[in-house]
């Protein structure tokens, strides 16, 4: 089994590259200029036959729409991955191409959808849910029973409190404290966090 990380995340490159020997690892791939000097640049993968059946991907990009074009795509190649620094304390199911970060800690009866991230150091209380393509940033938390719609970016250190709903394609600002629910298609910033323009 070879392995390709598919995006630009440095923090996950690490992690990976910790994870798997330079031989396991063939390179990475990404919509953005590649200037990685630690591993080769592989294209933008679309040709199927540029894969061998065996390669593995990682998913390392919080752009919403590049994780949907690989998992449209290179669903068969995609496959999850979880730093060894993170922290479970039940089992968790994790769903295809989603990666945890180093440090994170998920909580019991937590639920973690397709093609989600969850960055360094955040915290996933218990009963929190986050749905498909979703992107929870580096050092950000959610408290107990609160939930992360589909394709929703929490930015870094924000916080979500108990029984909040993020609706579906939010974006929450770095350091935001959502204390209610949002409305679908917003933007969030501040504390208490508040509704600053709408994406659509």
């Amino acid at each position: 089994m070879s392995i390709l990380i598919a995006g630009a995340d440095y923090d996950l490159l690490l992690e990976v590259l910790q994870q798997f020997s330079r031989e396991e690892i063939l390179g990475y791939t990404s919509n953005v200029d590649h200037f990685y000097k630690e591993l080769p640049y592989i294209g933008d993968l679309r040709d199927r036959n540029q894969l061998d059946p065996q390669t593995k991907l990682i998913m390392a990009s919080s752009d919403i729409a590049f994780r949907k074009f690989l998992a449209s795509r290179w669903s068969n190649f995609m496959t999850e991955f979880v730093s060894t620094t993170a922290t479970f304390l039940t089992q968790v199911e994790l769903r295809m191409g989603t990666t945890i970060g180093m440090h994170a800690l998920v909580s019991g009866n937590c639920y973690i959808g397709m093609m989600s991230s969850i960055g360094a150091f955040a915290r996933l209380h218990h009963g929190s849910v986050v749905e498909d393509y979703s992107v929870i940033s580096p050092g950000s938390t959610l408290l107990g029973d609160s939930r992360v719609s589909f394709q929703c970016i929490v930015g870094a250190n924000a916080t979500v409190l108990p029984k909040v709903t993020v609706a579906n394609n939010c974006i929450v600002g770095a350091g935001a404290v959502v204390v209610k629910n949002t409305q679908p298609f917003g933007v969030y910033a501040g504390n208490p966090a508040r509704l600053i323009r709408m994406t659509s």
